[in-house]
């Protein structure tokens, strides 16, 4: 799942425990506009239909100026490779023989729908990409749980943690320190560029964004 509601504290999180292979999957920008026509769908959605406003997002106009050949083209695509890879991560229901699909349950939340809808499938889809690296999804996953801005010593500690010695142990200095380098230097700028965190590099604060935390 790409974001789960937290009962505990009725927040609505990006899920940060998904497989790396999912998040890659999902980056397509067809998926991610698939997705993105489908949330906005009460019923499920005809593939015909559904065929022709992906190519109209695409294609930057309206269903109905959509042509055959691009119809054709998309309709084979999602045919043939994106319903098949979503639907066998329980991300959409897909009837092959009725033609229609829909918004898996657990993805047709109230929550789920509101932020696939908020989200461009373009934006949607560079989500995701910057959340394929395990790394980067701890730092989502730790800041689901706390919900609150940290400093970057602090969370490179709590990271550490997580990935180093899950028991508890203190890890070394040595190891808090590498983490800190690949995070000061590569996925805090990713995770701010994205708008899943804001970071502050001159005060060395990180704070979950509304991408975290409804």
């Amino acid at each position: 799942m790409i974001v789960e509601s937290d009962a505990a504290t009725s927040r609505s999180v990006v899920d940060a425990t998904g497989q790396s292979d999912l998040l890659a999957a999902l980056s397509n920008p067809r998926r991610g506009t698939i997705l993105w026509v489908l949330s906005d769908a009460d019923d499920p959605v005809d593939e015909l239909e559904l065929t022709r406003n992906v190519a109209a997002h695409e294609s930057r106009t309206s269903p109905e100026r959509v042509t055959a050949q691009e119809e054709r083209t998309v309709g084979t695509s999602l045919r043939h490779s994106h319903l098949p890879a979503l639907a066998s991560r329980s991300l959409v229901e897909w009837d092959r023989a009725d033609e229609r699909v829909a918004l898996a349950d657990d993805v047709a939340t109230t929550q789920v729908r509101t932020r696939l809808q908020s989200v461009p499938p373009t934006g949607y889809a560079r989500h995701l990409r910057t959340l394929s690296h395990p790394r980067r999804r701890l730092v989502v996953d730790v800041f689901a749980r706390e919900g609150s801005p940290l400093s970057v010593p602090q969370l490179c500690r709590r990271i550490a943690a997580r990935e180093v010695d899950p028991s508890g142990s203190a890890p070394s200095a040595s190891t808090v320190d590498r983490i800190r380098i690949s995070l000061v230097h590569s996925h805090l700028p990713a995770l701010s560029t994205a708008g899943i965190v804001t970071y502050d590099d001159t005060s060395g604060t990180v704070a979950p964004s509304d991408a975290l935390v409804g």
